[in-house]
């Protein structure tokens, strides 16, 4: 039987690894149920830590505990990286855009279309007709409810009405991204946060509750950039202690240790694998440099094939930072074959074909949209189709028995 080695990468540590472990099995279970899949964890105890309890991080006292979340929208991934930051931020876009014209307003009409609008919205309360879509979320009714709660009764609800009042229906569109923002923010481990058709299917599921054929609009405004700049450096600055623990550590961290003490990684990597092929190994970021390292520097005969996902390994090539492997130095004969999936929006994702030219048994890249902005897109692989679409077909086969 064929066994697929799962190797992780940068900023994965305990239950993280775990989740990730079990879309890959469900995954590989629905495209290919005839292989064994086998955990490599190196994070937890072999990865970066704070071990001076931070003592080396200006301030870290003061910064280390801060827990909000912020945000901003714009094209349709760069839209969920803003919202993912602020909830409302699009509303609050459309609510900066010139009134119109107010509307024609009948005396004897209690309310008028946009009002009525508002209110239809604000009222709505059918979320348990959304059962599918919130299973899919990881959400219960009352977690949208909740999220709802704190969209409608925000001033810039009420205000977006007015700068659309010549057509208020595309507030609905706005309204339930921001709704499902919210609830991305409130339950950041949910897998809606991580997998942009659970998203997407949530927020079309609102959409259809309250209107018919409504087509979701993205807004912009060329003063973002400058905005984001500003209140980026202050934002971070007062949480340094937190992302350094958070973010740095386990990322950046991960890297400079791997770069310093590799050999203890691919040594955990080696003990991991089946005495017996054939043996895929399928790995995550930073796990596939220390996988192409191993693989270069030694034979290793169960191994038939190598994929890669989301790595950086060729840009490690190029800029001759790979241990086992010199710039210009071709892949050794005995490397086994290669597949490279990278997503053009996971700015930790490089191709491989072309800078390590075809290596004695294949180089294969594969393009894959995640659908997510970075970082969201570095870690969606494993629910993408399109990651197995490309990795199925390639297992290969071990013998009858």
């Amino acid at each position: 039987m064929t066994t697929v080695v799962f190797v992780h990468g940068i900023n994965t540590r305990g239950e993280a690894y775990d989740s990730a472990f079990a879309r890959i099995r469900d995954a590989l279970a629905r495209c290919r149920p005839d292989v064994a899949l086998r955990p490599c964890c190196w994070g937890d105890d072999l990865g970066a830590l704070l071990k001076g309890q931070g003592q080396s991080i200006p301030r870290y006292d003061q910064t280390k505990g801060l827990d909000d979340r912020d945000a901003g929208p714009v094209d349709e991934a760069d839209l969920w990286e803003m919202l993912d930051l602020d909830p409302l931020f699009e509303l609050r876009l459309l609510v900066l855009r010139p009134t119109p014209t107010p509307e024609d307003f009948d005396p004897r009409v209690a309310e008028t279309p946009s009002q009525a609008l508002a209110r239809q919205l604000r009222e709505f309360a059918s979320f348990d007709r959304l059962g599918h879509a919130l299973a899919r979320a990881g959400l219960s009714a009352a977690d949208l409810a909740e999220a709802h709660h704190a969209v409608v009764f925000a001033p810039e609800f009420t205000q977006s009405f007015k700068a659309a009042a010549d057509d208020p229906a595309e507030v609905p569109p706005v309204w339930a991204r921001a709704v499902v923002a919210q609830a991305m923010a409130n339950h950041p481990e949910a897998p809606l946060a991580s997998d942009a058709d659970v998203r997407d299917a949530l927020v079309a599921g609102l959409i259809s509750e309250v209107t018919a054929g409504v087509q979701p609009k993205g807004l912009a405004g060329e003063w973002l950039g400058h905005a984001l700049a500003v209140f980026g450096t202050r934002h971070a600055l007062s949480r340094r202690g937190r992302y350094t623990r958070e973010l740095i550590v386990p990322a950046v961290g991960d890297v400079l240790v791997y770069q310093g003490r590799g050999r203890a990684i691919r040594q955990r990597i080696r003990d991991s694998l089946p005495e017996h092929g054939p043996v895929v190994l399928l790995t995550h970021s930073l796990g596939g440099v220390a996988c192409v390292d191993l693989l270069a520097e030694a034979e290793i005969l169960q191994v038939e094939l190598l994929v890669t996902v989301g790595s950086q390994a060729p840009f490690f090539y190029e800029i001759d930072a790979l241990q086992a492997l010199p710039y210009g130095q071709l892949l050794p004969a005995h490397f086994p074959r290669w597949l490279n999936l990278y997503d053009p929006r996971d700015f930790l994702s490089y191709i491989a074909e072309r800078i390590f030219a075809p290596g004695p048994r294949g180089v294969d890249d594969a393009l894959v949209n995640n659908r997510l902005p970075f970082p969201g897109a570095h870690s969606a692989y494993w629910t993408n189709p399109q990651t197995w679409d490309a990795i199925g077909p390639v297992l290969p086969r071990g013998p009858e028995r």
